[in-house]
């Protein structure tokens, strides 16, 4: 409807559509008019809802929905199943949660809650997780990798396991003694959840798969 307003500016009337609706999308400074892609936008406000049920435990509608859905408290592996609201299938099912974790990052406190070689906890790259391939190796958690007597990351056995690369970026990450592991949100130096970020964010997944 937007496209047709755009190209036609008056009502029932049919003109060629000079561009696609995807380069109208594009943002201005790659060539675009900033329209909103309304799927994508939908996905992010999705996304929103899921990063309010991450951060606002007691709010009442994420006390119902994980008592209900995720009693084990873990929204990001939650999985839909028969019998499910419309509002908990729009965000399981429409990849809500999944766009979310497009830019989720894990920020290191005691490491006791952090999959070394599954979740987001590298500030850097797009999976934001090691680069060394795993191996043979038994260490399961961040935890592991840090000094329980200086409360430091265990350096010697860092170097052991993961390739230089790897090891700069870990070793660059500040801990916090007695601090539990939170999640933020990587593209944001508050690493608070924003519309706008989450938006670039899917928009330019969208324009590298083409």
């Amino acid at each position: 409807m937007i496209d047709r307003f755009w190209w036609a500016q008056q009502e029932k009337e049919n003109k060629i559509h000079w561009l696609s609706w995807d380069v109208l999308c594009l943002r201005k400074d790659k060539g675009g008019l900033g329209y909103r892609d309304l799927h994508l936008f939908n996905l992010v406000m999705l996304a929103r809802q899921g990063w309010r049920l991450l951060l606002s435990l007691e709010s009442l509608c994420a006390q119902v929905l994980r008592f209900k859905y995720y009693p084990d408290g873990d929204l990001l592996s939650v999985v839909e199943k028969p019998g499910i609201s419309y509002s908990w299938r729009s965000i399981i099912r429409d990849r809500g949660v999944q766009a979310l974790k497009n830019g989720l990052v894990w920020r290191v406190g005691d490491g006791t809650q952090i999959n070394i070689w599954l979740d987001p906890w590298i500030p850097h790259g797009v999976t934001r997780r090691p680069i060394t391939p795993r191996g043979h190796t038994i260490l399961k958690k961040v935890s592991d990798l840090i000094d329980p007597i200086s409360g430091e990351w265990d350096v010697s056995l860092i170097n052991e396991i993961f390739w230089e690369e790897d090891v700069e970026l870990i070793l660059a990450i500040p801990l916090i003694y007695g601090m539990e592991d939170s999640l933020s949100w990587h593209f944001d130096s508050k690493g608070s959840f924003s519309v706008k970020s989450a938006y670039h964010v899917l928009s330019d997944k969208k324009e590298h798969s083409r």
